[in-house]
């Protein structure tokens, strides 16, 4: 090998979301709602897609054809009232599920990939709003699991 020649290392997809994993470390779970302390999706995004721009990797979710649900729940909630009373809190939302998929895809070789079987559940009043939701909470999930 001549000085002007530089060995050029082609890493797996494996390997570079390994890479990935370790320039994204942990968001600090900062945000506050519905009892729950949880990541900011933006801020997980911003270091994910990072890492994948920087090692040639795509994120391509998917529905699974067939698999989605729509339909309405009532909810029935015991609470307690400022004066300490006792009553049930009934509700009516739309409940939306389905079987996901997410492939992971080396940018350099499309023919290596990685697929992930994954599931969205959402509920709101609206399903378009339930769909969404659970489609942005399914995501935040997945990133900080995956």
């Amino acid at each position: 090998m001549s000085e002007n020649e530089t060995l050029t290392v082609r890493l797996n997809l494996y390997q570079k979301l390994a890479k990935i994993r370790a320039i994204s470390d942990a968001v600090v779970k900062e945000l506050r709602g519905f009892n729950y302390t949880y990541s900011d999706i933006t801020a997980i995004l911003a270091k994910v897609t990072a890492g994948m721009k920087k090692y040639g990797v795509s994120l391509i979710p998917s529905i699974v054809p067939g698999t989605a649900s729509v339909e309405q729940v009532t909810l029935v909630n015991t609470k307690t009232t400022k004066a300490g009373e006792i009553y049930d809190a009934t509700t009516t939302e739309t409940q939306v599920s389905a079987e996901m998929v997410y492939r992971w895809v080396n940018d350099e070789d499309p023919e290596e990939y990685i697929d992930v079987p994954w599931f969205v559940v959402g509920s709101q009043a609206d399903p378009s709003q339930a769909m969404g939701s659970g489609l942005t909470y399914t995501l935040r999930q997945f990133l900080t699991n995956y």
